[in-house]
């Protein structure tokens, strides 16, 4: 019986390590795909994305456009158009991301404003970095780091990031992970224990590092409700309690798809730590608002967010 089991033990490591190969592989294959293909038909393939999207997270995405646009609504059809763009974007970004995998992304592509708000602060505090789900977000680590080093940045830098695992399989977490090591970024899973987690950002920020945070999807750790355009979303209260620990500072920004494949970095003024962790969640509410409204479009946001105002 004992030999049995150690026979189904064996039989079902097998099985994964030969799910993990033929998952590396068809990255691979995804990788040269993605990079011979010409940016132009990549932006059709997303947009075809985008058109079927519709049909699974039309309702979603339409959301984000009616509260964003409560003020200024537009015409149904634009409201679809927007949707559309919002979908086609996250494609655009998964593509992306593969191409980058096959040939090292150039720092001359990331077109950086406002960088006067960040530099009073890099290398001499810790930096968390709050930004939206929105263009080439994942790409922005990739084309930050050798900018930053670029501007004599030494420190750390982290991003702490959902990855999604195909099949129960760490395969993808993987390759997701070397990717941003080679450009000198260290991701760390978001599911990592809580406890660990957040000593581990404190030695970051404490060491004059950057932490890279995706703050507006709702997550598992203790988050708060702010008032968001006209209605409301949970945002976390971790990166408030973060800056409050580490007399670090908070600094919103967002990435956007150009033309011609370049990247924009919109870099917004700084939040200093408040005496109540809300005040200065609520000043991260406000800071992407303004951000999300004048780039709707490229807001990749598909899953549910929208609570009624608190």
């Amino acid at each position: 019986m004992e030999r049995q089991h150690i026979l189904q033990l064996r039989g079902v490591a097998m099985g994964r390590l030969i799910r993990d190969a033929g998952l590396r592989t068809g990255i691979l294959v995804l990788v040269w795909l993605a990079w011979l293909t010409p940016w132009f038909v990549c932006c059709v393939i997303a947009s075809g994305a985008g058109l079927l999207g519709l049909g699974l997270r039309g309702r979603v995405v339409r959301a984000n456009v009616a509260h964003v646009r409560a003020d200024e609504p537009v015409s149904r059809q634009r409201a679809w158009f927007i949707a559309l763009q919002e979908i086609a974007t996250h494609w655009k970004m998964i593509l992306e991301l593969l191409r980058a995998n096959a040939r090292p992304l150039q720092p001359t592509r990331l077109h950086v404003a406002g960088f006067a708000h960040l530099a009073p602060h890099l290398g001499r505090r810790g930096i968390v970095v709050v930004a939206p789900h929105a263009g080439p977000y994942p790409i922005l680590g990739l084309l930050t780091s050798p900018w930053l080093r670029f501007h004599g940045f030494t420190g750390e830098i982290v991003v702490v990031a959902r990855i999604f695992r195909p099949f129960r399989s760490g395969a993808l977490m993987d390759w997701f992970i070397d990717v941003f090591a080679r450009a000198g970024v260290t991701i760390i899973p978001s599911d990592t224990p809580p406890r660990v987690l957040a000593l581990r950002l404190r030695s970051i920020l404490i060491n004059r590092g950057i932490v890279i945070l995706l703050v507006d999807e709702p997550t598992p750790t203790e988050s708060y409700l702010v008032p968001f355009f006209d209605a409301a979303i949970q945002l976390p209260l971790g990166p408030a309690r973060l800056v409050a620990a580490t007399k670090s500072v908070i600094v919103p920004c967002i990435a956007t798809f150009g033309r011609s494949r370049t990247v924009s970095l919109t870099i917004g003024s700084v939040i200093e730590s408040q005496a109540d962790a809300r005040a200065t969640t609520c000043q991260v509410a406000v800071a992407l608002e303004q951000m999300i409204a004048l780039h709707l479009d490229q807001w990749a946001m598909l899953t549910p967010i929208w609570h009624s105002t608190p």
